[in-house]
């Protein structure tokens, strides 16, 4: 992990108490905030054991956190020794420390021992609102990853711009700097903050846009891989089920196997693009025209294994002399291998390495 020694800065201004603010506008606000957090969880679909918040401050976040997961050991840490202090009074149960983000050393409050904290240890990290405040956002986004271990999830909040400025200055506040908070020093699109964290290695598995703000559930890439393999295969399964029992069932009715192939591929088609689109790659219909384009190259890629799928029939049938279930079977596990293999590179890459399609979840 770097040992970066660049000190972050967050000036006291940063700790407007929102969290218990008796304005209905600014608590339904952080209702939907940690109603966010609650759905991206549910999505990430797993008990979480071991949990680490960065950049804590009060404690709130983590607090909540804990009580969706009572039995979790959790660890916390800011860089204000003042709001640690306030932190580990209120809020027990929760390991609060003094540290760096940059360094990942920390200490337990009136200790003057430090320790780094261990890479791969949490399968639950969280950053909630400090990323835009650090000069260095993409050092910081490494040394969290390397806290994951690779099964884990990483969750991001950053402001949602210009909204944040509008709500602190129709509160009255930073007219001078036209609504930006002291120490928010770097301003992210979602598109912009979405590449930020492709180019480190993570997918985003979903995003949630409360008013003000912007949870982004990530996965490490390996992680996020399998899931996306696994998920692939069942579909997959599912899918060469349907063609082999479509096509039988068309043969039975009397209709020339050939025949039969083409309508049951047509089919299987239609359906394979909607659940890799939807279930496996998960990337958004979008505008009109990267719907088309991306339909365009599916059509190309299907197109392929179509050809591989039809005459491998006929090949194994005419010239092998080979029952019609036994090739059926056997050109549909080859096709699936080589639907992976196009849908991942050919039609579906472009948009989950720039992260269009990942600033587009919702």
């Amino acid at each position: 992990m770097s040992t970066k020694s660049t000190e972050v800065v967050q000036p006291e201004g940063n700790y407007y108490d929102k969290y218990h603010s008796t304005n209905p506008i600014v608590k339904w606000m952080m209702k939907g905030f940690k109603d966010a957090i609650s759905e991206l969880l549910d999505i990430a679909g797993k008990e979480f054991c071991q949990i680490c918040e960065t950049g804590c401050g009060e404690g709130e976040i983590t607090s909540f956190i804990k009580d969706m997961y009572q039995n979790a050991e959790i660890d916390a840490f800011d860089i204000s020794e003042k709001v640690i202090a306030e932190a580990s009074e209120k809020i027990h149960g929760i390991n609060f420390y003094t540290g760096n983000i940059y360094t990942m050393e920390v200490r337990k409050p009136g200790e003057a021992e430090k320790h780094i904290l261990n890479k791969g240890r949490y399968d639950l990290v969280i950053c909630s609102e400090v990323l835009e405040h650090l000069e260095d956002p993409e050092q910081a986004l490494k040394n969290i990853k390397e806290l994951c271990n690779e099964n884990g999830f990483i969750l991001l909040s950053v402001p949602k711009e210009p909204i944040w400025r509008i709500c602190n200055m129709a509160r009255g506040k930073y007219w001078k700097d036209l609504g930006n908070t002291p120490g928010h020093i770097q301003h992210w699109t979602k598109k912009k903050f979405c590449r930020m964290v492709v180019n480190n290695d993570m997918k985003i598995v979903s995003v949630k846009t409360p008013f003000h703000g912007r949870w982004y559930l990530q996965g490490r890439d390996k992680q996020v891989k399998k899931k996306e393999l696994y998920s692939y295969v069942f579909w997959g399964v599912l899918s060469t089920i349907l063609n082999i029992g479509l096509a039988q069932l068309v043969v039975w009715s009397g209709i020339d196997y050939k025949i039969s192939n083409a309508i049951t591929l047509v089919i299987v088609k239609v359906f394979c693009y909607f659940t890799n689109k939807i279930f496996v790659f998960k990337t958004p219909f979008g505008s009109f025209h990267r719907f088309i384009t991306e339909i365009v190259r599916f059509v190309c890629a299907r197109w392929i294994t179509f050809l591989v799928d039809y005459f491998g029939v006929i090949l194994l049938v005419e010239v092998m002399k080979q029952s019609f279930f036994f090739s059926k079977c056997a050109l549909s596990v080859i096709v699936i291998v080589l639907n992976y293999i196009l849908s991942k590179k050919m039609v579906f890459h472009k948009q989950r390495e720039n992260g269009v399609a990942d600033e587009s979840i919702q």
